[in-house]
């Protein structure tokens, strides 16, 4: 197993965003980063912005608090894994503005993959009546969230987007506004932010990696599939209904027509949990010839383009319901790889010859 996955097998407090790898969260980071957004929540030009309709926090929610909780959904990646034993991250850092909060966890093997339909440059903040203000708190947000190693190049990013606003009117509808800012991203921005491109270009995103990743698995654990039964099998099992026509974008007008050809023959019979346990053994056959690396960013890929397709034509949403063996992969790895006890078998000692002794030969069959 690759050096830096070997964080994976211990017990210290990880946060581990699968396009990132597992980072080891430093003693009082978490503390730091809530005791920064408590403050920008009390900052006078934030005080007396609040909501009365946020589902998750105590109301009335300051719009800052609440701008921030969908800041931590989106952060990772739209539909991207995050794990970890300290993964539930709106949890730990807004944990006092809970509605009900629930216990933490701490198993390495939890996981979730938040859609996180925040964009630049506002969300709940565009409740605010001064849009400017708005625009400015939401860019001290990113600024109270840094430190966070996994997600720090998209904050960095995101932070330079609003360095560098699109010139033209600010007091537009939301949506409006974010096609404005997000057409205004330059290249190294939509890099580290592919979500920018709009729901078919993050597609297209997610397929070009989606298909490399099979690929080289499929050379070290070979499957007998095809490509296009491949994506069938992924829309099938986050019960998708249809290929959706944006795909002709993402794969290539042959490609969909085939994956179209395929999808109502693969659908007749198919059984979700049947596809989850021979992708669970796929993935160990690649796991144990040295492809972890590849496994875990098929299994990011997977997810993501399970979440897009899902919340087309809109943005990615939390892929629900789906059977991409995540867990799974988490709990086989920790199985094969972690450090374990073990004691000698004595049928061993009293079947091995000794130093010198010539080994048994079976006699000859009558």
């Amino acid at each position: 197993m690759p050096e830096h996955l070997e964080l994976l097998l211990t017990d210290e407090p990880v946060l581990d965003v699968y396009a990132h790898g597992p980072w080891r969260v430093p003693d009082g980071l978490f503390e730091e980063i809530t005791a920064r957004i408590d403050a920008l929540a009390a900052d006078p030009r934030a005080a007396g912005l609040t909501t009365d309709e946020h589902k998750l926090l105590t109301l009335p929610a300051s719009l800052v608090t609440a701008e921030i909780f969908a800041i931590l959904a989106f952060l990772p990646g739209g539909g991207a894994i995050k794990a970890g034993s300290w993964s539930q991250l709106p949890e730990r850092l807004l944990y006092k503005h809970l509605a009900n909060p629930a216990p933490l966890s701490t198993r390495m093997t939890r996981c979730d993959a938040p859609g996180g339909r925040w964009r630049p440059p506002l969300d709940w903040l565009v409740e605010a009546p001064d849009r400017e203000l708005a625009i400015e708190l939401a860019r001290e947000c990113l600024v109270a969230l840094e430190g966070i190693e996994p997600l720090e190049n998209r904050r960095r990013a995101l932070v330079e987007l609003y360095d560098t606003p699109p010139p033209g009117e600010v007091n537009l509808p939301k949506m409006e506004l974010r096609e404005q800012w997000h057409a205004h991203a330059p290249e190294r921005v939509l890099a580290a932010v592919p979500e920018l491109l709009g729901p078919v270009g993050y597609l297209e995103w997610v397929c070009e990696g989606l298909l490399a990743a099979r690929e080289h698995l499929a050379a070290v654990a070979p499957r007998e599939e095809t490509v296009e039964t491949h994506l069938v099998q992924l829309l099938l099992q986050g019960s998708m209904e249809h290929v959706p026509p944006e795909l002709a974008v993402a794969v290539g007008e042959d490609r969909y027509r085939e994956i179209r050809a395929r999808f109502p023959v693969e659908r007749r019979g198919f059984k979700a949990a049947a596809w989850q346990e021979q992708t669970r053994s796929w993935l160990v056959a690649a796991l144990v010839s040295g492809a972890a690396d590849a496994c875990r960013a098929w299994l990011d890929m997977a997810m993501r383009f399970v979440a897009i397709v899902q919340g087309l034509p809109g943005d990615p949403w939390f892929p629900r319901p789906e059977w991409i063996p995540v867990v799974q992969f988490q709990t086989d790895l920790r199985r094969l790889f972690a450090p374990r006890r073990r004691v000698p078998n004595p049928l061993a000692d009293r079947l091995r010859p000794a130093p010198g002794e010539p080994a048994a030969v079976p006699a000859a069959p009558s």
